[in-house]
């Protein structure tokens, strides 16, 4: 694969981690709302109506308020589990882009040949320094992703 479009993939898919970061810290924060605004439903405190508003619920009946909110709760946590979900894959193809694509991160190939002199199959095994990367196990690529994820402050690897 070329080079260049290897490095806009890198790029978008950081691009995409940062921004699914922001997603679930957002959702987290939103959860916590709720669960504070569900704990005072239950003590029986008034409500904030900014964040009532903030959430799309107007003055409700406290039970009918406290379905909606509990509603609200159960689909931002599966929100977040969606979102991690999505950010393990694309930690993944980050990954895979770290790699060298010819001995897949080993920084060797093992190359296996069979002898068959003598009327007996002998196997032999060879290894040898990848020349791709040098031994390193590392993608001509690996040095700009680890500077685009320092870069945009993300804590990956």
């Amino acid at each position: 694969m070329n080079s260049t479009i290897l490095r806009e993939e890198a790029l978008r898919t950081v691009q995409e981690i940062k921004d699914t970061i922001s997603t679930i810290k957002k959702l987290e924060s939103e959860i916590e709302v709720i669960e504070n605004l569900i704990l005072e439903l239950d003590e029986g405190k008034k409500l904030n109506e900014d964040y009532l508003n903030s959430l799309g619920l107007s003055p409700l009946p406290k039970i009918v308020l406290k379905l909606r909110l509990k509603g609200l709760e159960t689909a931002k946590k599966s929100s977040v589990i969606e979102q991690k979900s999505k950010l393990k894959t694309k930690k993944g193809i980050l990954e895979d882009l770290i790699k060298c694509p010819t001995c897949n991160g080993m920084g060797n190939i093992t190359e296996r040949t069979y002898d068959r002199s003598d009327g007996r199959i002998t196997q032999i095994i060879k290894t040898n320094i990848c020349i791709e990367c040098k031994g390193t196990g590392k993608s001509e690529l690996s040095d700009y992703i680890m500077d685009l994820i320092k870069l945009l402050d993300l804590k990956l690897f």
